[in-house]
């Protein structure tokens, strides 16, 4: 029969694991590409105002970018949403990145984020998204593969706001 110390070791044990396990998934420490996003947070949104973030955007490579965008969404609150305009503005020239990013992702957010850079593309008309079948394809077969309902019903949402800028 347990003992009470053994069932509060157990209790303990249990509640450590529970907030490592939290600790190790939660976006101060998550990792995108060689930036983490407490590193990018720290730096660029920390310091700096909304103007100097936008008009610094663009100064950076690729990668940074999209590890700014991804943190900016995923780890800043309220989320930096209009970095997704920032990035469509590049159009062609970061599809294949982005599809090649979108392709890898695992995390419903990392999806929703990626989906909401190709329909600003598609409004700014900087990339014809709509037209693009592959690119339109992979994007459907990942937003259906999303786990988080609610995500995934914005994603489908901005899917049919693609298709839609695609037929005007």
């Amino acid at each position: 029969m347990p003992t009470i110390r053994n069932t509060l070791l157990i209790a303990i044990t249990i509640a450590v694991l529970t907030f490592s396990l939290n600790l190790s998934s939660c976006s101060h420490y998550k990792k995108v590409g060689n930036y983490y996003c407490s590193d990018l947070i720290d730096t660029i949104y920390g310091k700096n105002s909304l103007q100097f973030r936008k008009d610094d955007f663009s100064s950076y490579d690729i990668d940074k970018q999209y590890a700014i965008f991804i943190c900016g969404n995923q780890y800043v609150h309220p989320p930096a949403m209009y970095l997704a305009e920032l990035f469509a503005r590049e159009g062609g020239r970061v599809v294949e990145f982005l599809r090649i990013k979108l392709l890898e992702a695992n995390e419903d957010l990392t999806i929703r984020d990626l989906v909401l850079v190709f329909v600003e593309m598609s409004r700014l008309k900087t990339y014809d998204v709509a037209s693009d079948d592959e690119l339109m394809r992979l994007m459907t077969d990942r937003v259906e593969g999303m786990k988080d309902p609610d995500w995934k019903r914005i994603a489908e949402g901005r899917l049919i706001d693609i298709r839609k800028q695609g037929q005007k």
